[in-house]
C-alpha cells in the first residue's frame, strides 16, 4: 500500500511579466560630461548623473532626465530661497544640486524669471513625467521629487501670472485717473459745472 501524504496539485509557476524581464536586462547610466574647462553648469549636469545611478532602459530616456534636471535647477537655483520662502518647498532630494548658479560671484545680478520661460521649463518636466517606466517601484521617490519640483514652479508660475494681472489692473487704473487729470486741467469750468449740478 502507497503511503498516503498531502495531495499535491499541480503547482503554479511565477507570472513572468515581460516588461520587467526586458527592464531587469538593461542597465543604462546617463552620460558624464566632459571637458577642458568644467564649468558649474557641467559639474552640476555630473552629479546629477552620479545621483541618478540607478539603471534606465535607454540612453534617450537617461539623458533627457539629466538634462531636463539641469536645465531647470540651473535655472531655478538663484531664486529658489525666494521662492521658498512664498510657496511649497525645494524638493529636500534636490537641495544638494543648488549653489552652482550663483552668478553674485561674478559680480552679476540673477537673471529675472521670465513666466514664459517657466512655463516652458514646467512643461519639458511635466511631460517627462508622463512617462510609464517612472511608476515602476525603483523610480517611485524620484517620480515623487519631480513631481514636486514640478508643482514648485507651477505655484511659482500661478504667482507670477497673478501678479502680472494685478500689475496691468493698477496700469488701467493710473490711465484712467491720468485721463481725468488731463481733462480737469485742460477745462476746469466743465469740472465747476459737474460739481454744481
Amino acid at each position: 500500500m502507497p503511503e498516503e501524504g498531502p495531495e499535491e496539485g499541480p503547482q503554479e509557476k511565477p507570472t513572468i511579466n515581460a516588461f520587467d524581464i526586458l527592464m531587469s536586462k538593461k542597465s543604462i547610466s546617463p552620460a558624464l560630461k566632459t571637458s577642458k574647462v568644467i564649468t558649474k553648469k557641467i559639474q552640476l549636469h555630473n552629479d546629477i548623473v552620479a545621483y541618478l545611478d540607478m539603471g534606465f532602459q535607454t540612453e534617450d530616456q537617461a539623458n533627457t532626465l539629466v538634462k531636463i534636471m539641469t536645465d531647470t535647477i540651473w535655472y531655478l537655483d538663484p531664486h529658489v530661497d525666494t521662492i521658498a520662502q512664498r510657496f511649497s518647498a525645494f524638493p529636500l532630494n534636490f537641495k544638494k544640486f543648488l549653489k552652482y548658479n550663483k552668478p553674485e560671484i561674478h559680480k552679476h545680478a540673477p537673471k529675472s524669471i521670465v513666466n514664459s520661460e517657466l512655463i516652458q521649463q514646467t512643461l519639458h518636466l511635466e511631460t517627462f513625467l508622463e512617462q510609464p517606466w517612472l511608476s515602476m517601484d525603483k523610480y517611485s521617490q524620484l517620480k515623487q521629487d519631480l513631481d514636486d519640483l514640478s508643482l514648485f514652479m507651477t505655484s511659482y508660475s500661478t504667482y507670477l501670472d497673478e501678479k502680472r494681472v494685478q500689475t496691468a489692473n493698477a496700469h488701467s487704473r493710473t490711465e484712467q485717473t491720468t485721463f481725468e487729470n488731463v481733462v480737469t486741467a485742460i477745462n476746469p469750468q466743465m469740472v465747476q459745472k459737474v460739481d454744481i449740478c
